[in-house]
């Protein structure tokens, strides 16, 4: 056991400096952290101190002499991880302090200095656990895009942030039950207990190393591409040596070139150099032809800095399924423009989608599937009808006839249809347009042949589309804020065979040619709409995809440095980047986003 010198100690700075009894188990914690780093203060005493005192003061961290073991590495290890997701944000800043403690040397081995790096240690593993619990790192991603829908479905769920688990009283327990095994168990419980704040999905341990690996790039300067003309492109064959130089050494530390590489001497664009560019532009989702513009140069360009972020940005959006399990599922990758199907952890299913624009943002959400529903009809949203449909109604009289378009008068059952020739729609503008407009099934609706409808109140559902051929474009951005689909038939047939009734291509083609809705319950599946802009795919292979929505970044940032086809219309200039400031504290980063919240009235609704 651990001398009691430490408790005495603590006791006697209580005494002179005059505080109160009643709270000492609380206050001594503090006391002993600042008796070796000035102004310290936890806000978890009440979590910690039973740990400590049930256990006459056993380290649990540490041995006698003060070397930390592997777990106060490994919670070290978590906490430059989401440091690494802006080094100088005010939202980070007790991870900064904590990081930059623990590394301060002990001038000496006193039990009063080790338990107060011992507290160091379990103050922040609490931290850890409170802003994971609180879904912390998640609430930057949050759209503001799309208001609640004004007619929400019974079965929506509101996504928001949910009130979190209680986890003090078991973290509390924990610690205890740790301090009273012998050291080895007790460090390997300790072990275990920060592992399982570490992501239980997906590959977090792959991205914490590369974010290593490429802090150890970031030691050096990052070679530089030369700016383009405007309209310039540099091809295949060309000779260009003051490129050819920058983008050898630029790809081989990409590992897209070997190491003892040497470029032609005159400065051609080669097959070899040709290849590895290729590679890079496939790793990056950009078009494959070996043609190097302005997209493909800001690749080659993007500092090791950069990627750690895009990186870390990935790491803490793996917290949204943290505690999803299911064997079926649907996963939709927003960055990437794909949807997979996952049967029994197998991808059955995968096409290309298309996602909402950068002022409509599809938003990242964990759902349920609640119905499928076959030759539907759109209850075309109160934006989507003003800003889109009614404009092209009061050019053309005939165009909602022409597209099967009604009016219909508020939501009672059976709907109360308005026949065009009992008013004047010109008596009205797309602002006090007293209807509502109803799609009725066919080829001319929008939605297509099936839709997918979600456990959400912002109308943000998966359907089929009429304009297939935007599945060529490699940037797909383009709806209101729903998610279309590539193969959504073959979708509807896999899903609802899943009930175990006979459903094949075939019979899913009568039913859609029928004309008819119809509602079909589907099985218990949840449609997790994600947002990966980083990941290792199955080869082992990383992928990198653009910042479409912006979200690599926390609150009061300028966006990493990415392509510029699509982002043009969002994109500030970059002097207005610099002339970025962060706010100053935690607090203010939650009033800004209060504030954004309360200021935002977007116009469409889906």
């Amino acid at each position: 056991m651990i001398p009691l010198r430490p408790l005495l100690f603590t006791a006697a700075l209580l005494i002179l400096s005059g505080q109160p009894a009643y709270s000492f188990e609380d206050q001594w914690i503090d006391t002993t952290l600042r008796s070796r780093f000035s102004d310290a203060h936890s806000g978890y005493a009440s979590v910690l101190s039973p740990a400590y005192l049930d256990n006459d003061f056993q380290y649990l961290w540490q041995d006698e002499t003060g070397h930390p073991g592997q777990a106060a590495k490994k919670l070290i290890r978590l906490v430059r991880t989401f440091i690494a997701l802006s080094p100088r944000h005010p939202l980070l800043e007790d991870y900064r302090i904590f990081l930059q403690r623990s590394q301060q040397p002990m001038p000496l081995a006193l039990p009063r200095y080790i338990l107060a790096n011992d507290l160091l240690y379990s103050n922040m593993l609490a931290r850890l656990q409170d802003d994971i619990s609180k879904r912390f790192f998640l609430q930057s991603d949050q759209d503001l895009d799309h208001k609640p829908y004004k007619f929400g479905y019974e079965d929506a769920i509101e996504e928001s942030i949910s009130t979190p688990p209680e986890w003090r009283n078991h973290l509390t327990q924990t610690l205890i039950n740790a301090g009273q095994q012998e050291a080895q168990e007790r460090e390997q419980r300790m072990q275990a207990l920060v592992q399982s704040l570490y992501p239980s999905y997906g590959q977090p341990e792959s991205l914490v190393q590369a974010i290593e690996f490429w802090q150890q790039e970031a030691e050096q300067r990052w070679p530089e591409l030369p700016d383009l003309k405007p309209g310039q492109y540099i091809k295949p064959g060309e000779i260009q040596p003051d490129w050819i130089p920058v983008m050898t050494a630029q790809l081989k530390r990409l590992r897209h070139l070997p190491e003892d590489y040497l470029p032609d001497a005159s400065g051609l664009y080669n097959e070899t150099l040709s290849k590895a560019v290729k590679a890079l532009q496939a790793q990056h989702g950009q078009y494959v032809d070996g043609v190097i513009g302005p997209d493909t140069r800001n690749i080659l360009n993007r500092t090791p800095n950069q990627r750690i972020r895009q990186l870390a940005h990935n790491f803490r959006r793996l917290y949204y399924l943290n505690n999803e399990s299911s064997p079926n599922y649907i996963m939709i990758n927003m960055a990437d423009y794909r949807l997979r199907l996952v049967e029994n952890h197998q991808t059955t299913l995968s096409m290309k989608v298309i996602t909402g624009g950068v002022n409509s943002r599809t938003p990242i959400m964990t759902q349920k599937l609640t119905s499928v529903i076959l030759s539907p009809r759109w209850n075309i949203p109160e934006g989507i009808a003003r800003s889109q449909i009614l404009p092209k109604a009061f050019q053309n009289p005939e165009y909602l006839d022409q597209n099967g378009i009604l009016m219909v008068d508020g939501w009672s059952q059976p709907m109360k249809v308005i026949p065009g020739n009992s008013i004047n729609i010109h008596n009205y503008t797309p602002k006090n347009f007293p209807y509502r407009l109803v799609q009725l099934p066919g080829h001319s609706n929008l939605l297509g042949d099936v839709k997918f409808r979600l456990s959400n109140n912002k109308a943000i559902y998966l359907h089929d589309t009429r304009g297939h051929h935007l599945f060529e474009n490699r940037e797909r951005a383009l709806s209101n804020g729903c998610i279309r689909l590539e193969s959504a038939l073959p979708l509807a047939t896999r899903i609802l065979a899943m009930t175990g009734q006979d459903w094949n291509d075939q019979t899913t083609y009568q039913a859609v040619v029928t004309g008819q809705e119809r509602y079909m319950k589907p099985p218990e599946l949840p449609v997790y709409l994600m947002y990966w802009t980083v990941w290792q795919d199955e080869q082992g292979n990383w992928q990198w995809r653009d910042d479409i929505y912006k979200k690599d970044q926390l609150p009061g940032e300028p966006p990493v440095s990415t392509t510029t086809s699509l982002l043009a219309e969002k994109t500030e200039d970059s002097s207005a980047h610099k002339a970025a400031t962060l706010p100053e504290t935690r607090t203010d980063v939650r009033n800004a986003i209060d504030r954004a919240v309360a200021r935002r009235h977007a116009d469409s609704e889906g």
